[in-house]
């Protein structure tokens, strides 16, 4: 696929929030290994040393902050800041700061292309299927079921309210399923392994589950492609590279050297066991959400970034899994 030059040239400038974070980081590395010469600055708390990173000192969060003046003389922003397990933080970082950044670009009224990163949990596909095979496109219906879905949602709708035919901001909605890779903050992967490892693992009504995820570096590639073509402007994108649950399986059973789990025990059976446990007050790893996913059929579908972006994953379970260890 072509790619448009000039647009990249024009966007030289680029101001990543977030960036030093799990995601954040893989998207800079991303951009300095492209062929234009990026302009990249980070805002973050905590200061580091990077010769081709310019970096601001900033807590994105302060009342204080004059967004206007931030985000002043950018061509990209791209909004990596997501809070995923703190509902206290959750309405100011995935909504109230996309807001203020919306709010700014419209201000400084001059060409601005703003790159969000939002989630699949948007749809709320997973929490409402109810175990039945499911192929979700950009354009599904958008029912999120917790406050972090709810969170990303609104924010995406106030991003999507943009006048981008008569307006000087555009946009670009990236929406991964889970992300993977070194360092990654989310632990419920590396304990899925760690079942396996310890041999505890079993598989839930039958082996046909699909895995949601993507590698980090995948994104950052998505991110990459979004700035690269202008066709992304006002678009929506999934962002994607699904599997079977029985694939990922296998794949941490070779990376631990341990036998693939055969056992399978009814969906029925576990709620049951569930109900008894959580009436017994008992702690346990597994819940009726944990189980919803274990046993989830939905696909999410990147056909439309690839055919568009040209975006294919570059990772795979297969060969990159064992690394969430390093």
């Amino acid at each position: 696929m072509t790619v448009d030059n000039s647009l990249k040239h024009n966007h030289s400038k680029v101001l990543v929030l977030g960036g030093n974070g799990f995601l954040g980081k893989s998207v800079v590395h991303a951009l300095n290994l492209s062929d234009t010469d990026y302009q990249i600055t980070v805002v973050t708390r905590n200061k580091q040393k990077n010769l081709s990173v310019n970096y601001l000192e900033c807590d994105l969060l302060d009342a204080t902050v004059d967004f206007v003046d931030l985000l002043s003389g950018y061509d990209v922003v791209i909004n990596c800041v997501g809070e995923l397990k703190d509902e206290s933080l959750m309405e100011a970082k995935n909504f109230g700061l996309v807001e203020k950044v919306v709010v700014a670009l419209i201000k400084l009224d001059r060409p601005a292309h703003l790159i969000h990163i939002s989630s699949v949990g948007c749809y709320g596909a997973v929490e409402n299927s109810n175990g039945k095979v499911l192929t979700i496109k950009e354009d599904a219906i958008e029912e999120p079921s917790n406050l972090y879905e709810k969170t990303k949602k609104k924010a995406d709708d106030y991003i999507r309210a943009l006048d981008i035919e008569n307006g000087s901001v555009s946009y670009t909605i990236l929406r991964p399923t889970i992300i993977y890779g070194p360092g990654m903050p989310n632990e419920s992967l590396r304990n899925l392994g760690n079942f396996v490892r310890s041999k505890k693992f079993f598989f839930i009504g039958d082996k046909k589950a699909i895995a949601n995820y993507i590698h980090v570096d995948d994104v950052a590639l998505a991110v990459s492609l979004a700035i690269e073509h202008p066709i992304a402007k006002g678009r929506v994108y999934i962002v994607s590279d699904d599997t079977t649950q029985l694939e990922l399986i296998c794949s941490f059973a070779n990376y631990f050297g341990v036998k693939v789990p055969r056992l399978v025990i009814p969906k029925s059976v576990v709620i049951f066991c569930l109900s008894v446990i959580n009436t017994l007050g008992v702690p346990f790893p597994l819940n009726n959400s944990r189980v919803d996913y274990l046993t989830s059929k939905v696909f999410f579908s990147h056909e439309k970034i690839s055919k568009e972006l040209g975006f294919k994953a570059q990772k795979t379970i297969k060969n990159d899994l064992g690394k969430i260890y390093s």
